[in-house]
């Protein structure tokens, strides 16, 4: 008895350590800005905010009207600290007059989706490769981080940083690890616990619909088109997906979400 009595205060101990360990939501996410090129985000977000100076190449200079920086975090996450590294080798003056804001869907691909404002830092930065740390005025849940600047009235002072990094705690159980697996021409025999239509990128959306829902463990989907175009996908969510509830039926897909575990950083 006093060993199973150790044991579960053991687990107790490590999951506690888990829940205050430290982690960068951002470190390594799939991100991009505004200008640069498609591998150009990623700079912000490598995990080496020590890396300031421009030969570097960890650093990102952004000279269009409205520079803007994103990464998706691949769930939903409630963000409650930011901190940006300014350039460290010259002008960290670069760095300045930026929010950060947080949103539920990619402002990228939907320009009027709204915005949760996390913070607003007014002026400049005068200190050459500090890291700033800055909490959220509130905080704010949702799945896409973006820092949005200014630039100066002349193109060769541009908005600039050198690393991003976020913090805050995870609310939905999707990470880059986990996966859906798909059963053609099946669905589940279950009632679903929400339905709804997509246009005809429906099946990354539904996904991401079950990724954010914690009590989700599958998805049904139905294609509909209109003269050979798809025009909108049907989506059900399952919270008893399994695979003894599949059913044949050839106008349905369903898939099963496959989680990993999640080890802790010690």
């Amino acid at each position: 008895m006093a060993s199973r009595v150790f044991m579960g205060l053991c687990v107790i101990v490590f999951h506690i350590y888990c829940a205050q360990a430290e982690i960068n939501l951002a470190e390594n996410k799939p991100s991009n800005a505004s200008s640069g090129g498609a591998s150009a985000g990623s700079l912000l977000n490598d995990g080496q905010p020590e890396l300031t100076s421009w030969s570097s190449g960890s650093c990102l200079a952004l000279d269009e009207s409205d520079p803007w920086w994103q990464v998706d975090l691949q769930g939903k996450v409630m963000v409650t600290e930011v901190r940006v590294t300014s350039r460290g080798d010259c002008c960290p003056e670069r760095l300045r007059d930026f929010s950060v804001d947080v949103y539920d869907i990619n402002p990228s691909m939907y320009p009027t989706a709204a915005p949760h404002s996390c913070l607003y830092y007014p002026g400049s930065v005068t200190t050459r490769g500090v890291t700033l740390t800055l909490p959220c005025d509130n905080a704010v849940t949702g799945r896409f981080l973006r820092v949005s600047g200014e630039i100066s009235g002349h193109h060769s002072d541009p908005f600039q940083l050198c690393e991003v990094q976020v913090f805050g705690v995870q609310t939905s159980r999707l990470t880059t690890c986990a996966s859906f697996v798909r059963y053609e021409g099946k669905r589940f025999n279950t009632p679903p616990s929400s339905t709804m239509t997509f246009g005809s990128n429906g099946r990354a959306a539904c996904a991401s619909e079950c990724e954010r829902d914690i009590a989700c463990a599958g998805f049904n989907i139905r294609y509909q088109s209109t003269v050979n175009i798809l025009s909108e996908v049907m989506c059900e969510l399952i919270n008893e997906a399994t695979i003894s509830a599949q059913v044949l039926d050839a106008s349905w897909d369903c898939y099963l979400y496959k989680p990993c575990p999640i080890a802790c950083g010690m």
